[in-house]
């Protein structure tokens, strides 16, 4: 079997356990708005999000990009876990982007992870800001770890 065959079977199957797969959390945020699928925004998000992944020079699994002017500015980045190939990682991040507009359709902050990566796009600004609770208790929802007294 050739290299590219043996790689067109491993992205293939890459690309069939993710969207088999839904995703393990998702949220849409109402209040951060909404738009119209003839909207700025609208054509914004799909330009970045066209975009998003293109960039295969990035093999260390996040990807961060705003595009656009305010009020219309659409933020997004996505990250993978650290042992995931940068192949894979692209994969996961681009179905994410599909699944997560096909669940929020018109919802300006939403966010969505399978095991491999997480994917957030936004209106208001996203960097090195801890806003919602709810993604913390996503992934910390086993009643057995949570509130643990780590010295007992």
């Amino acid at each position: 079997m050739s290299i590219i065959s043996l790689a067109l079977v491993s992205f293939l199957s890459h690309l069939l356990i993710l969207t088999a797969q839904p995703f393990v959390y998702y949220k849409c945020f109402n209040q951060s708005g909404n738009f119209t699928n003839t909207s700025s925004y609208h054509t914004k998000l799909n330009i970045l999000l066209s975009n998003f992944t293109s960039d295969t020079k990035i093999d260390f699994g996040f990807y961060t990009y705003s595009y656009g002017e305010d009020p219309d500015t659409v933020k997004a980045f996505g990250l993978c876990r650290g042992d995931v190939k940068p192949d894979t990682c692209r994969s996961c991040i681009n179905n994410a982007t599909i699944l997560l507009l096909k669940l929020c359709p018109n919802q300006k902050e939403a966010f969505g992870y399978y095991d491999l990566c997480i994917f957030r796009s936004s209106n208001p600004s996203i960097s090195g800001i801890y806003q919602y609770p709810d993604f913390y208790y996503a992934f910390n929802s086993n009643p057995e770890t949570v509130n643990k007294d780590p010295d007992k």
